[in-house]
Parts: structure tokens; sequence; C-alpha cells
């Protein structure tokens, strides 16, 4: 199974895409690549739809119920891109 892991991830599949095909995490997957195998951390255009989303006004709530990612992740590439976080809501 590690190999075929290996030969998705070569191919182009994410992470995420591989984890779901094989029934594990990604993190998972990830321990399993090679280290020299390893792409760059670059902004992938799944980051960019997160940015773009939140960018329209979509709550980030939303916008982790529709990623399939937590809030938190939600935070980490907005603030990893510089991206001005808006105000918390009061009352």
């Amino acid at each position: 199974m590690q190999e075929q892991m290996i030969q998705d991830y070569k191919a182009g599949l994410t992470l995420r895409e591989i984890a779901k095909k094989y029934y594990v995490s990604h993190t998972y997957i990830y321990h399993h690549i090679p280290k020299d195998l390893r792409r760059q951390k670059t902004m992938t255009a799944y980051h960019k739809d997160v940015i773009k989303d939140y960018e329209t006004g979509m709550p980030v709530k939303e916008i982790a119920k529709k990623h399939d990612i937590t809030k938190s992740y939600v935070h980490m590439i907005l603030k990893g891109n510089n991206i001005a976080l808006r105000k918390g809501r009061k009352g």
C-alpha cells in the first residue's frame, strides 16, 4: 500500500485525496512519503479558495464546513498568507 500511495503522490494527488482513497488520515500519508519527494508548501488553489471565500465575507464557520476543515485551519491559512482577520462579532 505504501508504494501505491507514493505513486499516487508522484502522480499529483494531494495528501487529502490519497488519504480518502485509502481510508487513513492525511498525516499518515505525509509520514509515509519520503522527505525528498514531499512538495514544498506553496499557496494552492485550495488555499486560494479559502481566502476568496473569506474576502467575500463568508463567515469562518461556513468556510470550514464548506472545505471540510476546522476553523483553526481556516485561521492558519489566512494568517499564513497575511490576510487581515475581521473583528469578532459583539453581543
